[in-house]
């Protein structure tokens, strides 16, 4: 692999950098601010966030609360975890207790696995899927059903036909069945 020269050092400054260093190099940076950027290790990015007993502040009973919601759903928190509610669908989502020896692999998962995008120490691009297409329940099944419930019970015959399809529809049919 061929080396390429991307600046010189003139009086101890560099001079004719080039304007496009490979993509993870921070170099541009370094020349712009003429400082090193900051560091980004996994213990800095949590840095601000504490430990679970630091960010409830002394809050034992909403500290348990969030707690036991995911010792529920089969996850045990560690007190070394960072619980951040932005990750979480629900309050006391296992998703949400990051551990602290893999912060941005985590949050990396978790974002991938809910479709949510993420930019900054972490980057992922979200996936527009389209929704499923609700599958319509025929009408012959309907008419099935309701002859059924007509011949359990002869009252069912007395109910207006819409109202009778809208239960059938409510019970056994794709939602929203105003569509259907």
């Amino acid at each position: 692999m061929k080396s390429r020269t991307i600046a010189k050092i003139v009086n101890g400054k560099y001079i004719n950098c080039d304007d496009s260093p490979p993509p993870d190099s921070r170099m541009r940076e370094v020349l712009d601010s003429r400082r090193m950027p900051s560091i980004r290790t996994d213990a800095q990015f949590l840095a601000n966030h504490g430990t679970l007993d630091k960010q409830f502040d002394g809050d034992t009973r909403q500290l348990k609360a969030v707690t036991d919601v995911a010792k529920k759903h089969g996850y045990n928190p560690n007190p070394n975890d960072t619980y951040i509610p932005n990750l979480a669908r629900f309050p006391g989502d296992p998703m949400a207790f990051v551990p602290a020896d893999s912060p941005k692999n985590h949050i990396k998962k978790v974002c991938e696995a809910t479709d949510r995008a993420c930019e900054g120490d972490v980057n992922v691009s979200r996936e527009r899927k389209e929704p499923k297409e609700t599958v319509r329940l025929g009408e012959d099944l309907v008419q099935e059903e309701a002859a059924q419930r007509i011949m359990e019970n002869p009252e069912e015959a007395l109910k207006p036909k819409g109202q009778l399809r809208n239960e059938i529809l409510d019970k056994h049919g794709a939602k929203p069945y105003d569509k259907q």
